[in-house]
């Protein structure tokens, strides 16, 4: 009860009223059509005059006007709302993380040229970098590598370019960064010689693949493999996954493949390189340990075209195979020219037989020991004995079954 105010004495304003209840005349009146503030009008319903008895406000006031509950202090509610709006942050964090990852540009996954430009696209086929070359890409470049090769958990890009000026510059395996910037590449610049010409070092990309690291620390390797760009001498290049020379072998011939896998199961990749020898006029695969690939091919001795200034080759086996019937007719050589992975560990290895149209071949399926499970003609092959009056037979798989030539380095 308000001082000066009395139990049964009744209050006859406004101002007396708000008086009693410390608030201001408007809050009183507020109070009785909010909060049923029991007051009586003096003249009726619309009397503007109006009283109040003091023990019926006071019995109000302590139902309606008492301290407030803890959840009401100014302290409270403060603390209340900032806890309230960290428990939305929190909640809200995923959801923005969530928005925020399906709008962020990815990793590179592919690429395509656009002109003279390279753009490295994510999963979602958002560009993640572009980046120019001299020229237009020539027909013929292979597809691009896409993946951590130094174990640092950015992915890098491998791009073989071969512009129309190969024949003038060369062309080679450009290693490029997560964010679209070169960070090496292989590019054999060595000027050779044999026993009658010194060749320039321009050389020409033939093929390469990506394999695990021989040393089995979770990185990756290539190799590639680069023929001069008028004459015969290739080689083929190993480096780790930063890009720096693990292996050099230089051969007499040309190089045309790559072909990488376990042959021995021990756990490491052999290096299979396929072309053809000049010393035979041969079909040829070399094997290397990737671990120990240097030195240059051997040919009969004195040969014209065996390349000066290089130990032997390291290669751990050599194959050659037969030339057919129609190839001794036409042409100075075979030469194989891709190899592919079957089942078994198998490996279908395609000779050419007619080196000037490219399209009559034999397939030699080789076990990983290097053995012979069989060989066959294609239908191009075929069709091309025919159109020579000549039969391909029994005969004929037999002679190239016999001339199917294993040659060990170090063991058999």
């Amino acid at each position: 009860m308000s001082p000066g105010h009395e139990n049964g004495k009744e209050l006859t304003s406004w101002k007396e009223i708000a008086a009693f209840l410390g608030v201001s005349v408007r809050s009183a009146q507020r109070y009785e059509t909010e909060l049923g503030l029991p007051v009586r009008r003096l003249g009726g319903d619309k009397g503007r005059a109006v009283a109040g008895d003091v023990e019926d406000l006071v019995a109000w006031k302590k139902q309606n006007l008492a301290a407030p509950r803890f959840w009401q202090l100014p302290r409270f509610l403060r603390w209340y709302s900032i806890g309230a709006t960290a428990v939305i942050l929190a909640m809200s964090v995923p959801l923005v993380r969530n928005a925020v990852e399906r709008w962020k540009t990815g990793k590179p996954h592919a690429s395509y040229w656009l002109h003279s430009t390279l753009v490295a696209t994510d999963q979602q086929g958002r560009e993640v970098w572009r980046r120019g070359f001299p020229g237009l890409p020539m027909g013929g470049n292979q597809s691009r590598f896409h993946g951590d090769l130094d174990g640092d958990g950015r992915v890098e890009t491998l791009v073989p370019y071969a512009s129309a000026q190969r024949d003038e510059i060369g062309s080679y395996i450009h290693c490029i960064s997560e964010n679209g910037e070169e960070v090496w590449k292989i590019e054999p610049r060595r000027a050779v010689s044999d026993r009658r010409t010194k060749f320039t070092g321009v050389y020409v990309f033939r093929d390469y693949k990506v394999f695990p690291s021989p040393e089995k620390d979770g990185t990756q390797w290539t190799v590639a493999t680069f023929a001069h760009h008028f004459a015969y001498p290739s080689v083929a290049v190993v480096v780790d996954g930063t890009g720096q020379t693990r292996g050099e072998y230089w051969h007499s011939g040309h190089l045309e493949w790559v072909h990488v896998a376990d042959l021995d199961k021990d756990g490491r990749h052999e290096l299979v390189l396929a072309g053809m020898d000049l010393g035979s006029s041969r079909a040829v695969l070399r094997v290397f340990d990737a671990r120990n690939m240097r030195g240059a091919a051997d040919l009969p001795e004195g040969h014209r075209n065996q390349l000066r200034g290089f130990g032997p080759g390291t290669d751990k086996a050599t194959i050659r195979f037969a030339r057919g019937r129609l190839n001794l007719q036409r042409n100075e050589f075979n030469y194989a020219y891709r190899i592919d992975a079957a089942p078994e560990g198998l490996m279908n290895v395609s000779v050419s037989e007619e080196v000037s149209k490219n399209q009559g071949y034999l397939i030699y399926a080789i076990r990983p020991d290097l053995s012979l499970e069989r060989v066959s003609a294609s239908v191009a092959l075929l069709t091309s004995y025919r159109e020579a009056s000549l039969e391909f037979g029994d005969a004929d798989l037999q002679k190239l079954r016999s001339g199917y030539d294993v040659e060990w380095r170090g063991r058999r």
